[in-house]
């Protein structure tokens, strides 16, 4: 029995020196695997067990022989039979626990090792892989990849260094890269280094290099510290042509910038969707009263008065619907310069995703313009006024020509009763009111003969109020304020006085309580700024006459229209409506200017404005005295006038002196007759001839073909050259219609100068 129990103690030595062996082997190849840990557990687990059991019988054993158990139980226990019984339970436990090894756990932990080692193989190839990945990005890579140690020494560089900074890769391995980085940058960029290494955080950075070629390229760089490594790994990408494409695009933004705030009308972008506005230029500003960063986000219900508001979102609105331009014109209130025409075009338009959607708004401030066409159109219709006005005086004047033409002669005839001769006397009376009528019309058609010469405005306003002081009444008070150093004028002096008196009589007329009436005179100048709101009136140095009163005053509406002829305010009976319509057209022929203010209540100011002397040629009128010449039908004069009465006046009028007279009824005719009687002394013409030829080129004609001959001009647009020639200027005129002491004396004077040359 010893041997036996000394070989069962060997077996269960053996047996765990098995088990021990076959988990450590395991645990060694597969230290992750869990059967290590299930074997280990199960060993534990039995050999507990057989602990248990075996300590049990020895503590059953030992307890017998102190007295503790019944002796009997030591007796069977301490049978060696039974004394083998523990070891056979160790053995079995033994071989239970390799058994369990050898059938499943060493199994399963191969297994496990397999599984493991295709673990490994499989990550071993995805890493030689992802190696190799980044391999060929390095050296394919079009961004600078540098690695550096912590001093910035260059460990490895790309091959894009060539192409980026002209540098060979070995070129730069083993040099510091501050060798390499523009010298202004460099601090900025040991400081991110610092900052990678103290945050180990990956850094966004700009830094530039200097290529090898002596430009520097600026690289954005995104830097990282590996500090298993120790060692910086950088990825530069070059942003020249970035930097370049964004120059051009802030260049281009800056020349469009450029011409928005250059444009004279005003731009407003507004969002579709709420109407905010989202871009202004500074027309806008100037136009609208705001700035910029008041008008930017604001609506149009923010910006304006509510019924504008209305009009423009209506009109947004419509553009968006339509999809297309839509253009109006409109007026608005603004907010410093007051209520303004506008010519407004505006489009819809999506931005480059297409998501989102504008009204642009172009709006041109035509308010002066308006304002001009508007001036233009009153002085064409009251141009056109003046041509059918003055055509009106020529025709009446034919007619007026030939009354009075035929009451002279009745009156030369003497045959007639007195009641006759009254009769005669109260029409001729008639007949030259109606002269001094178109003679009025002719003022306002700028038509009528001026005999200009150099005025002294203070002298001529001085003496015309000591006139006006009996005229006008006790209840005016008039005031002088002459300017002494006001310089001489141009002008014809009667039909200033008379201007100056006529607005003197309706100022007095306007203060029917009285009031106060005050003439000044002085130097001013109108600036191109008044010109450009009176195209009628030139630019330059004038006289100012000023007549104001502290009347009535007048309403616009009456101020646009106290110009035009037969236009009055007063009474049925009191105004003719010509006074006024003479002093703007004596003022336009003079080539002078003649404005108003007025307010009611508060009175009116009207402004003569007229050239100094020595800006206008003084081509003064000289008048022959008046000569009753008696002919003996020696000189012959040619009468052409289309008006058979009025040339038939004319005729026997002058054959009542003594001439010889003969008569045409157009300019060819004329022409006939001084072909067949060369000797022809004096042609009496109408200006407006019928046919092809006026009187004009009818005295044209004459000059070249009988230059003895002797022409008078008559016209009833007197003072008026259809040619601005040195002929039609020598010529002198006789204004319809004339007294037979008028024609008479014109006549004799072209003879007598006539006979002087020939004597």
């Amino acid at each position: 029995m010893s041997l036996v129990a000394a070989l069962i103690y060997w077996v269960i030595i053996s047996l765990w020196l098995a088990v021990l062996t076959a988990v450590g082997v395991a645990f060694v190849r597969n230290p992750r695997t869990f059967g290590a840990a299930r074997l280990l557990l199960s060993v534990i687990v039995i050999d507990t067990v057989r602990n248990i059991i075996e300590n049990l019988y020895f503590g059953l054993y030992f307890g017998g022989q102190y007295g503790l158990f019944p002796a009997a139980i030591v007796g069977a226990l301490g049978n060696p039979t039974y004394l083998i019984l523990p070891k056979v339970m160790n053995v079995i436990a033994a071989s239970a626990v390799l058994g369990l090894l050898v059938l499943r756990w060493l199994p399963q932990a191969s297994k496990e090792r397999a599984e493991v080692d295709a673990a490994v193989h499989e990550k071993t190839v995805a890493l030689n892989r992802e190696a190799e990945e980044r391999r060929h990005l390095f050296e394919t890579s079009l961004d600078l990849i540098l690695v550096t140690d912590r001093r910035g020494m260059l460990t490895r560089v790309s091959p894009s260094a060539l192409a980026i900074v002209g540098y060979q890769p070995g070129e730069m391995t083993g040099h510091n890269a501050a060798e390499f980085i523009y010298e202004a940058d460099l601090e900025a960029t040991r400081n991110e280094m610092r900052l990678a290494r103290k945050g180990r955080q990956t850094r966004n950075f700009e830094t530039r290099y200097v290529h090898k070629d002596g430009r520097t390229i600026p690289l954005t760089w995104s830097g990282v510290w590996s500090e298993p490594e120790q060692k910086h790994f950088f990825f530069g990408r070059d942003m020249t042509e970035r930097k370049a494409a964004e120059k051009n695009l802030e260049r281009t933004r800056a020349f469009f910038n450029s011409i928005i705030e250059s444009l004279p009308a005003m731009l407003l972008v507004k969002a579709a969707a709420d109407g905010k506005v989202v871009l202004v230029n500074s027309a806008a500003e100037e136009l609208l009263g705001y700035d910029r960063g008041e008008i930017i986000g604001k609506t149009a219900t923010e910006l304006f008065p509510l019924q504008d508001a209305q009009s423009i979102l209506r009109q947004d609105a419509q553009a968006l619907a339509l999809g297309r331009a839509v253009e109006d014109e409109y007026t608005l209130t603004t907010r410093k310069m007051g209520v303004r025409r506008l010519r407004m075009k505006r489009f819809p338009l999506l931005n480059e995703q297409e998501t989102e959607q504008y009204v642009v708004a172009f709006a041109e401030d035509v308010t002066a313009q308006r304002e001009t066409e508007d001036q233009l159109f009153q002085a064409q219709k009251m141009e056109a006024i003046g041509h059918l006005t003055g055509g009106l005086a020529h025709d009446f004047n034919n007619l007026l020509a030939v009354i009075i033409g035929n009451l002279d002669v009745m009156a030369e005839l003497g045959s007639s009763t007195p009641e006759q001769a009254d009769l005669s006397s109260a029409a001729l009376e008639a007949a030259l009111s109606g002269a001094e009528l178109t003679r009025r019309l002719l003022a306002f058609a700028r038509r009528q003969p001026l005999q200009p010469e150099e005025v002294d405005a203070n002298t001529l306003v001085s003496g015309i109020t000591k006139l006006l002081g009996r005229t006008l009444g006790e209840d005016i008070k008039i005031t002088l304020d002459l300017d002494p150093a006001t310089k001489p004028i141009f002008v014809d002096r009667v039909q200033l006085e008379t201007a100056i008196t006529n607005l003197a009589n309706n100022a007095r007329d306007a203060m029917p309580a009285g009031g106060q009436l005050i003439i000044a005179t002085r130097n001013g100048h109108l600036d191109q700024d008044y010109i450009d709101k009176h195209a009628e009136v030139d630019a330059g140095e004038y006289v100012v006459i000023e007549i104001s009163d502290t009347g009535l005053g007048m309403s616009p509406e009456v101020t646009e229209r106290i110009f035009e002829p037969f236009y009055t305010t007063k009474g049925v009976g009191k105004g003719t409506g010509l006074g006024l319509s003479m002093v703007f057209g004596f003022l336009k022929q003079s080539a002078g200017h003649i404005s108003v203010y007025s307010e009611p209540g508060l009175g009116t100011t009207f402004r003569l404005y007229l050239q100094p002397s020595q800006l206008r040629s003084q081509n003064m009128v000289v008048e022959a005295p008046p000569l009753q010449p008696s002919y003996k039908n020696e000189e012959t004069v040619l009468v052409v006038e289309d008006n058979a009465s009025l040339r038939a006046v004319v005729v026997r009028q002058l054959k009542a002196i003594g001439l010889r007279v003969l008569e045409a009824e157009n300019a060819q005719i004329a022409l006939n007759m001084l072909k067949d009687d060369p000797k022809i002394d004096l042609i009496f013409t109408d200006v407006v001839l019928p046919g092809d030829m006026d009187g004009y080129t009818l005295a044209r004609t004459i000059n070249e073909d009988h230059p003895h001959a002797k022409i008078i001009m008559t016209s009833g647009f007197p003072g008026m050259r259809f040619k601005d020639t040195e002929l039609a200027k020598s010529l002198p005129l006789l204004s319809k219609p004339y007294r037979k002491q008028d024609l008479v004396r014109m006549v004799r004077e072209v003879l007598h100068e006539r006979a002087q040359r020939v004597s």
